[in-house]
C-alpha cells in the first residue's frame, strides 16, 4: 500500500478511519446494545458496518488507481448498507450461539428488551421461539430488505455489477430467511411437544 499510495493522503485518511471503525466494533460497548431494537435509530444500525470495514480499503483503493475518486462516498455508502444487511442476517443465523456464548445479538434485542447477560439467556431464548411461533420477524426483515434496496441501487449507481449481484443474493436470502426460520421454531416446538406427550 505505501508503494501505491505513496502520496494520496485521502487513501491513508480513509485506512486509518475505517480501521478505527473496525477495532471499535470488536469492544461491544455500543450504547445501542443496551437498548432494544425498536429503539435504534439509523446511526446505530450503520455502526453494524464497522464489523466489515476493513473491505472499504480495498474499495478506495481502486477508485483512486481507476481515477475515480468521485466515487468513492457513494461506493463506500453501498459498502456499508451491504454490510449492515449482511450482519442482520448474520445474526438471525446465530442467535442460538451468541446467546449460548454470552454475545450480543441485534436479532434477540429485536425479539426481547431484556438484558442479554448470563441470568437472562433461557428467558431471551423464549422470547425469540415465541416470535418466531407467532410468525412475525417482518419488520425485522423489512430492514434488511431496505438496506439491501439501497446497496442495491447505490452500486448500480456506479456501475459495481459485482456488488449489485451480491446485493440481490442477500436480497434472496432475506426473502427466504423468514420462513426458513419459522418453519425451525414451529419444528422445535412440535418436538417437544411430542416429548412431553411420550412422558
Amino acid at each position: 500500500l505505501t508503494r501505491l499510495f505513496p502520496a494520496a493522503p485521502d487513501f491513508w485518511q480513509h485506512r486509518h478511519a475505517a480501521m478505527s471503525h473496525w477495532m471499535r466494533s470488536l469492544v461491544e460497548d455500543d450504547p445501542a446494545f443496551s437498548r432494544p431494537f425498536a429503539a435504534w435509530q439509523e446511526q446505530d444500525l450503520a455502526r453494524l458496518a464497522w464489523r466489515g470495514a476493513p473491505l472499504k480499503i480495498t474499495a478506495v483503493g481502486a477508485c483512486l488507481l481507476a481515477q475515480r475518486a468521485d466515487l468513492i462516498p457513494i461506493l463506500t455508502d453501498a459498502l456499508d448498507t451491504m454490510l449492515v444487511a449482511q450482519v442482520l442476517l448474520d445474526h438471525v443465523d446465530d442467535w442460538r450461539e451468541d446467546l449460548a456464548g454470552g454475545r450480543f445479538n441485534v436479532f434477540v434485542a429485536y425479539a426481547s428488551d431484556l438484558p442479554q447477560d448470563a441470568a437472562n439467556v433461557q428467558a431471551n431464548s423464549r422470547r425469540v421461539l415465541a416470535l418466531l411461533m407467532m410468525g412475525d420477524p417482518g419488520s425485522y426483515f423489512q430492514v434488511v430488505q431496505r438496506q439491501v434496496a439501497r446497496a442495491q441501487s447505490l452500486a448500480a449507481h456506479v456501475g459495481c455489477s459485482g456488488l449489485a449481484q451480491f446485493a440481490t443474493s442477500l436480497q434472496s436470502e432475506a426473502e427466504l430467511g423468514c420462513g426458513r426460520l419459522i418453519d425451525a421454531a414451529r419444528s422445535h416446538l412440535q418436538q417437544a411437544v411430542s416429548r412431553v406427550l411420550q412422558e
